[in-house]
């Protein structure tokens, strides 16, 4: 696949929500799409990649769980808030009412108690250091 600057016909244009993904000076190229965060706030999310295809992959996985109702964590949330978030408007589409309760009293026993107050660390941030 060939960056969509290579075609000799000019730049082509994103529509709105698509996203964009551009050569940084460092050489790496970056993606950028709007995304929801569990608060319900929209932000602009950034991802990288050594190769226009590299992120484009990450953009379009981005989209994708956007479009499937996956919201990133929010700034400062903890574990606590994510799994309140995850149990009420995920799980509880997904899964049987007598699982959801089984996972609420899971929850509420044996994760909350000891993770509940952890905050939630954007997973790049814990990969790059």
């Amino acid at each position: 696949m060939t960056s969509p600057n290579d075609s000799g016909g000019g730049r082509r244009v994103r529509r709105n929500g698509e996203g964009n993904i551009r050569q940084r000076k460092d050489g790496r190229f970056e993606a950028r799409v709007w995304v929801f965060t569990t608060d319900g706030r929209e932000i602009r999310k950034s991802v990288y990649g050594a190769t226009w295809d590299e992120a484009h992959a990450a953009l379009v996985k981005l989209k994708s769980n956007a479009l499937a109702g996956v919201r990133l964590p929010a700034t400062g949330a903890t574990v606590g808030d994510y799994l309140a978030y995850w149990l009420a408007e995920i799980a509880a589409e997904r899964v049987r009412p007598s699982t959801l309760g089984s996972y609420e009293w899971l929850a509420r026993t044996y994760v909350v108690p000891y993770l509940g107050t952890k905050k939630l660390v954007p997973r790049h941030a814990a990969l790059n250091g």
